[in-house]
């Protein structure tokens, strides 16, 4: 548990150092959600066309 509190220290001074990283982290994740959001919408569309 240490180790990864450590870890996590680790990254966030990194984060903390090169803004430009957080940025393309921040980048990363917002993308991710919007993947998330596409497949939500695909998956409410097949599902109402296996109702019909």
């Amino acid at each position: 548990m240490a180790a990864k509190r450590n870890m996590s220290d680790r990254v966030s001074q990194m984060l903390y150092d090169k803004p430009g990283l957080d940025r393309s982290l921040r980048d990363m994740r917002n993308s991710m959600n919007e993947v998330n959001k596409i497949l939500d919408k695909t998956a409410k569309i097949t599902k109402k066309k296996k109702k019909g």
